[in-house]
């Protein structure tokens, strides 16, 4: 079993010790909650020790206490963890539960974020994951108007080198000073996250989504125009109620035209107490399943040549991960997100090279690419 394959049940498992350890009042730096940690790994995946190693090597992977409140447990890989600037939202997307359960936007104030920032670099995560409903709206109800540019100029502030990522931001919010600002400093990973949902323009009404076709392609194009080589990701949503041939074979034609570096696709689930739930006709079962297909063989086809045009391409590669018992290490370049994308499987990396090191690309694997450590 490869280490990647171990990290991915490892923070599950990992979670069930924590919350069975706080049922029963055991501390997790005790000899007992690491016979607990090694039954559990014992029982639910082979080998276990090695599992078991890999976890305990960081755990319980503790940040500092954010001013005085408890102390947050991180289940991600030492090299990057999550920063949640915002709860909550305000968009009243015609399908989303999101405001009817969190309620509306409740941004987190500039000094606390920076705060958990420099706590999670002190702790030795390298990449910095900003996350919230929406990044764009940050801070409107707390300093009457938007303010993600401000708290990325205070973050930027901290002197320490480190990545910085944006993941979800609403397309038409992507302002020309947040373009400026992810510009302006080389941390701001040049990656932009923005779920587009669809692109016919009946159907983005129908969603209550406050954009059209044409201010997507525009703001595509400016993207790709003021940051060179900016990695773009999006979802679509497939299925959506009244959904005709002729709006699916449009977003079929923006995705071939587009070409996203990353692309996830979903059926549309209807949910209670939304606007959309009421909505019909709905679109069949085995038709979303087949225009969801359609999409992720467009994608594959899309991906497969974008990687081919790097081969022989040089780039900064966080280094995340032994495989094969460190004849291969696993590591991403500033266009993968943690997670979601994809991963480099790279060759020649040694460890007194540090976390982040050059890499050239030598091929790929599907949507994985391969490459020799030349740094």
């Amino acid at each position: 079993m490869e280490v990647r394959n171990i990290w991915q049940i490892a923070p599950i498992l990992s979670a069930v010790c924590v919350v069975y350890a706080d049922m029963i009042n055991l501390d997790m730096n005790s000899t007992l909650f690491a016979l607990l940690l090694r039954f559990y790994c014992r029982c639910f995946v082979y080998p276990y020790d090695e599992l078991t190693d890999e976890i305990m090597k960081t755990f319980p992977p503790r940040l500092a206490s954010q001013k005085g409140k408890p102390a947050k447990v991180a289940f991600t890989l030492p090299s990057y963890t999550y920063v949640k600037i915002a709860e909550g939202c305000r968009n009243n997307c015609s399908y989303c539960t999101i405001p009817l359960i969190r309620g509306p936007l409740k941004s987190i104030p500039i000094d606390d974020i920076v705060h958990q920032v420099k706590a999670s670099l002190e702790k030795g995560f390298f990449e910095i994951n900003l996350i919230a409903q929406d990044l764009g709206v940050y801070g409107a109800d707390l300093y009457s108007r938007p303010a993600l540019s401000k708290l990325l100029k205070s973050i930027l502030a901290i002197r320490k080198d480190f990545w910085l990522r944006l993941l979800y931001l609403y397309p038409s919010r992507i302002s020309p000073e947040l373009i400026d600002t992810i510009r302006s400093d080389p941390r701001i990973v040049h990656y932009i996250d923005m779920p587009i949902q669809h692109v016919s323009n009946r159907m983005l009404k129908l969603m209550n989504r406050d954009y059209t076709k044409e201010l997507l392609r525009k703001k595509i194009a400016h993207l790709r125009k003021a940051i060179p080589g900016v990695a773009l990701r999006t979802t679509f949503m497939v299925g959506f109620p009244t959904e005709e041939e002729k709006d699916f074979r449009e977003l079929e034609q923006f995705l071939k035209e587009i070409e996203f570096d990353h692309v996830g696709v979903f059926e549309y689930s209807p949910e209670e107490d939304t606007s959309a739930y009421s909505l019909r006709p709905r679109v069949p079962p085995p038709i979303k399943r087949n225009r969801k297909t359609i999409l992720m063989e467009i994608q594959r086809d899309i991906v497969k040549n974008k990687n081919n045009r790097l081969i022989g391409k040089k780039f900064l590669c966080l280094v995340e991960q032994p495989l094969d018992k460190g004849s291969r290490w696993e590591g991403r370049i500033y266009s993968q997100a943690p997670e979601v994308d994809s991963v480099v499987y790279i060759k020649g990396y040694k460890k007194h090279m540090g976390t982040v090191t050059t890499i050239q690309v030598t091929g790929f694997q599907d949507y994985d690419l391969t490459a020799e450590c030349v740094g």
